[in-house]
């Protein structure tokens, strides 16, 4: 814990988010500190990016690590409803950049971007989880409040970032979290083989298909030679199969 007390800027969550911001502020010589409530390799969905994730991975220094790591390129998507079929390819732009990204299996992806900071002198606590945050007031540094193994530390960095995502440590400590007003959503995944794949460029595309009953499904292959395959809907759509996830699947 003590590279993350003698930091100058603490943030909450060690996933992409996180993880590039912490590159970008230690090649502008701060020193940097991520506090995670877990360990990494872990499963997370969120695994097709898009072609604007590359420049955030360029100017942080990361693009030639990741690179190296062989994920699939994704050149495009497809979109399905019923027997139409509609496709984007990210070459097909009017300014410069990109025309590729990847899909990443994010366990293996987040882990990557995180050893990669770490190599780089940033500090990462694992299992240490932010229990109370007050803000910077009086001339006073802004003060965290964390566990790690039910020992509390208290950290007072110059600053702090929340990198957190859906967690949203510092909105709730701030009571600024509000409810949502769309509908909730649920989704049912998993990671398939076998899979009969297209070839060539098309060959990484993700692929989103509109399901009849107000849901979608999306296909996302891998380089590895699994497939990441979920269906997203309204809760309701769900209770007409099991409980069961893996009986449901079915």
């Amino acid at each position: 814990m003590r590279g993350a007390q003698d930091a100058d800027i603490v943030i909450i969550g060690a996933g992409p988010a996180g993880t590039l911001a912490a590159a970008l502020l230690e090649q502008r010589g701060y020193q940097v500190a991520i506090v995670e409530r877990g360990t990494f390799p872990r499963f997370q969905i969120g695994e097709s990016l898009l072609p604007r994730c590359m420049d955030h991975l360029e100017a942080a220094g990361l693009l030639e690590r990741v690179e190296a790591r062989g994920y699939q390129r994704k050149y495009g998507a497809w979109f399905f409803r019923d027997n139409e079929r509609s496709g984007f390819d990210f070459g097909e732009q009017f300014s410069g950049g990109f025309d590729y990204t990847w899909q990443v299996p994010r366990d293996d992806f987040d882990n990557l971007l995180a050893q990669e900071v770490i190599d780089r002198g940033v500090t990462i606590a694992w299992n240490t989880e932010v229990v109370d945050f007050q803000p910077a007031s009086s001339g006073e540094r802004p003060q965290l409040t964390v566990r790690h193994h039910n020992e509390l530390t208290q950290l007072k960095p110059k600053w702090v970032l929340d990198a957190s995502g859906y967690g949203r440590v510092l909105a709730r400590q701030l009571n600024l979290s509000e409810a949502g007003t769309e509908a909730p959503r649920q989704a049912l995944f998993t990671h398939v083989t076998g899979d009969i794949r297209e070839t060539g460029r098309d060959a990484g595309r993700i692929w989103a298909c509109i399901h009849p009953d107000k849901a979608w499904i999306w296909v996302i292959p891998f380089s590895d030679g699994q497939t990441s395959v979920g269906i997203v809907s309204f809760p309701d759509f769900f209770t007409k199969y099991d409980e069961n996830p893996e009986i449901a699947w079915r």
